[in-house]
């Protein structure tokens, strides 16, 4: 009996124990990267915004808590997307993330699309997602971009591995804002 007992726990222990396979770096979050976006959806908002995330993006029905869209995925690289608009009196530069220590590789950058300035940050979050009883990194993503001097755009995304993050990067530089101008 004490045996069997210690067997299975050094199976339990074994199944705890994590790979030790590489984990990918986070993608960078500049320079821009091309993409074809003529298959993707073009997404509308009231507010005169507008991006194109893949057609495998699902919309998640409107929850009062939340107030962004949001958006799900579970292709072959899973994760999520929420956009959504931030009223404050604070320049939009500082309403980016700041590091913490479970944030990896994180990149940050200025840039321009379609006239306006976005900032974009990457990184990669030790441990930030539990499946199948382990905990995996999720990689990352936050982006804003300004539309008045107190009202900001922002789009944050997260999934299970490096491409997925690619592609949240990738739709952050397809906004487009048509109030404001």
């Amino acid at each position: 009996m004490k045996v069997e007992f210690l067997a299975a726990l050094a199976a339990f222990a074994a199944c705890q124990t994590p790979r030790s396979v590489p984990v990918p770096a986070a993608a960078p979050a500049c320079p821009a990267l091309t993409v074809d976006v003529k298959d993707r959806m073009l997404v509308s908002d009231s507010a005169g915004l507008t991006y194109r995330p893949p057609k495998t993006f699902i919309e998640e029905p409107e929850r009062e808590e939340l107030p962004c869209r949001r958006w799900n995925t579970d292709d072959p690289s899973p994760g999520y997307l929420w956009v959504g608009f931030n009223r404050s009196a604070q320049h939009w530069i500082t309403l980016r993330r700041v590091p913490s220590p479970r944030m990896h590789e994180m990149t940050e950058c200025i840039d321009w699309v379609a006239g306006r300035e976005i900032l974009v940050q990457a990184w990669r979050t030790e441990g930030g997602i539990f499946r199948n009883r382990r905990r995996w990194d999720r990689y990352d993503v936050f982006a804003l971009v300004p539309i008045e001097p107190d009202l900001t755009v922002y789009l944050a995304g997260g999934g299970a591995d490096r491409r997925f993050q690619t592609v949240v990067v990738a739709i952050a530089r397809t906004v487009e804002v048509f109030v404001g101008r």
